[in-house]
């Protein structure tokens, strides 16, 4: 067993998403999401399933903060339901909504619990993509009045925000594969709205300057994922820098540099005459950068040269060990992310912001759910992060996906990665053993 400890200071939570946990969708004055919607579409969710009930946190949460008590975390990675607290997206604030969120804030702090705030973890409110959604120009905007209201409802308590989680799926997914809501297939949509969620970033950074108190921070959490050539030839080789361009440099460099990538960025106004991003705006998004990075990591991804030629690459079907969702188990891959972005983006402060793994969860004969691969995959990765902070990356939190088993998207509820199990249908609450596992880890410091 390696040892690895952790600095003081060092928070240690979990993460969820409102859309996953809360439930409660038609209540509370709550609005419709685009996930609700999403949901209805025949297909779009494996198990047919939707948001509701999730795991009923919305009317379990003081029950679900003892289990955080109970953890024994110092901090907690939720997200903000727009459509909860502003139904239509803009306009007058639903009072029962921001209620939620104010009386769940302000009992994190009364246990020591650090809050973290995610201002748009996917639902985007029905009504906003009712005029566009993030291809619409007005988003940024929209978006920055969205985060102001939040900042002024709990930025005296709230020192911990995220912009977005994952924008290069809520884009490329959302608006290009189609694979999460809204559903939409266009490549120049999903590429005018990469562009408007960067710039909604930017935006609500320089908005936050007038409520910043000196402890505060405010960053964004981007999912990035290594690429590896499938062979030495060379036609992988440049299939494996596109593939990072896409995935992880389309979003690193506006934020870190400024700049797009020059050659992807060619690539999509050639394709797209009509799109082009100001000097502007990627002025502006370098300007604003971020206190933090949050890196969200699951998996690797391995490229050959593309099979045709409207592609620039081809992904290659995953080997090795898998978890559940066919993902790698790579956890070296998370070293070489944090070693990366420290040496090529001037060693920012980052947090682990999400990751972990899907597993069957078979009960034993007494119940347990012994989870023996789930706590394998953590504490590989807990190491890994370690071995950054012995190498200078400034490495200041952990937090893994998730806390509950909830509805996982175009999954539905038929991939669990929870710490706790939730029993459907009674919602009943109980530990893995990957929970107290993770208890351990935070008592001791680490490994």
């Amino acid at each position: 067993m390696a040892e690895a400890r952790f600095p003081e200071g060092f928070l240690w939570g979990v993460s969820s998403a409102a859309y996953g946990i809360e439930g409660a969708t038609l209540s509370g004055g709550r609005g419709e999401s685009i996930w609700d919607r999403f949901c209805r579409r025949p297909g779009a969710v494996r198990d047919g399933s939707c948001g509701e009930p999730a795991c009923e946190h919305y009317r379990l949460w003081r029950s679900d903060l003892a289990e955080l008590q109970r953890l024994g975390v110092n901090a907690y990675r939720f997200s903000i339901a727009w459509p909860r607290v502003l139904p239509q997206g803009t306009g007058r604030p639903n009072p029962a909504g921001l209620d939620f969120y104010q009386r769940l804030v302000d009992a994190l702090l009364d246990a020591g619990i650090l809050p973290v705030a995610t201002l748009h973890h996917w639902d985007l409110p029905q009504a906003l993509e009712d005029r566009g959604g993030w291809p619409n120009e007005d988003m940024p905007q929209l978006f920055s009045e969205y985060a102001v209201r939040m900042f002024s409802s709990l930025g005296d308590r709230v020192s911990f925000w995220i912009t977005h989680h994952d924008p290069w799926s809520a884009a490329f997914h959302g608006y290009g594969s189609g694979r999460l809501a809204p559903g939409v297939r266009s490549e120049e949509a999903a590429v005018r709205a990469a562009h408007h969620l960067l710039l909604a970033h930017a935006q609500a950074v320089e908005l936050y300057g007038a409520f910043r108190r000196p402890e505060a921070r405010i960053g964004i959490a981007l999912t990035l994922q290594p690429v590896s050539p499938e062979s030495e030839r060379p036609e992988d080789a440049e299939a494996a820098a596109a593939a990072d361009a896409y995935l992880n440099r389309w979003f690193l460099e506006p934020i870190l540099r400024g700049a797009y990538p020059p050659e992807l960025l060619e690539l999509f106004t050639a394709r797209h005459p009509s799109w082009e991003p100001a000097s502007a705006d990627l002025e502006r998004m370098g300007r604003s950068g971020t206190d933090f990075l949050g890196l969200n990591y699951f998996t690797r991804r391995t490229v050959r040269g593309p099979d045709n030629r409207e592609h620039l690459f081809s992904f290659c079907r995953p080997s090795g060990r898998l978890t559940e969702t066919g993902w790698e188990v790579y956890p070296q891959g998370l070293l070489e992310t944090l070693l990366r972005i420290g040496r090529d983006y001037g060693q920012p402060e980052i947090h682990l912001t999400a990751t972990g793994a899907a597993y069957p969860d078979v009960p034993n004969d007494e119940g347990m759910i012994e989870d023996r691969d789930r706590t394998e995959f953590l504490e590989e990765h807990l190491i890994r992060a370690h071995q950054a902070l012995l190498e200078g990356i400034k490495l200041r939190g952990f937090f893994p996906w998730c806390f509950l088993d909830g509805f996982e998207w175009s999954f539905g509820y038929g991939r669990r990665f929870g710490l706790l199990a939730v029993d459907r249908p009674s919602l009943r609450r109980s530990w893995k053993r990957s929970a107290f596992w993770y208890r351990e880890r935070i008592a001791e410091g680490g490994l």
